[in-house]
């Protein structure tokens, strides 16, 4: 397959990504969601307090009740990203970010690792022990364990963590990851090698 059909297939992809969103119901855009709460399979927590959750991921707790590091990761800027900093941290993305610079400046650590969809934050989460993450409860698979808040499971009357985490449809970068997988890339074209572009 050429380089432009590669191109056009992208375009196309990305095109009905786009109209997908577009046509979407405004309501099932708008609609506030429950962002869950992973952590790996191992992990013998069931259930975390907001204010304990913020302390982790404000570098305050580093370790689990059982002594385990605990490896929180971020979803990078977005709506579910949005929701959590404000429900959370009770702070803008912006005054996080400037937070964790601050923290740096003074020695103190570099932060969360910020990952750019859901369904890495769920591979991440699920592979590494002491890891913990957020994700539109949408997302979730039996990979991870997902964390009841202040005793109150995600989708339950009373939760905390709800917010406008956008729409069901896949993100960006999981079409991207999924055409990847489709389409074969050949070994070479007219003699010459493919090589990264």
């Amino acid at each position: 397959m050429g380089r432009d059909t590669e191109k056009l297939l992208a375009t196309w992809y990305l095109s009905l990504a786009i109209v997908g969103g577009l046509c979407a119901p405004a309501a099932a855009l708008a609609e506030p969601q429950a962002i869950a709460i992973v952590v790996d399979r191992d992990n013998p927590m069931s259930d975390i307090e907001v204010e304990a959750l913020r302390s982790l991921f404000l570098g305050k707790r580093r370790e689990w009740p059982d002594g385990t590091r605990a490896v929180p990761v971020n979803l990078e800027a977005g709506p579910p990203h949005h929701a959590f900093c404000s429900t959370v941290l009770k702070m803008s993305e912006a005054d996080y970010e400037r937070y964790w610079v601050d923290q740096k400046v003074r020695g103190a650590g570099t932060g969360p690792r910020p990952l750019s969809s859901s369904s890495l934050v769920i591979r991440l989460v699920a592979r590494v022990r002491g890891a913990v993450g957020y994700v539109p409860l949408s997302r979730v698979d039996g990979s991870v364990k997902v964390l009841s808040v202040a005793g109150i499971s995600p989708g339950q009357p009373g939760y905390p963590l709800v917010g406008d985490v956008g729409s069901s449809w896949p993100e960006i970068g999981e079409l991207v990851a999924s055409y990847d997988a489709k389409v074969p890339r050949p070994a070479s074209v007219h003699g010459l090698r493919a090589g990264p572009r």
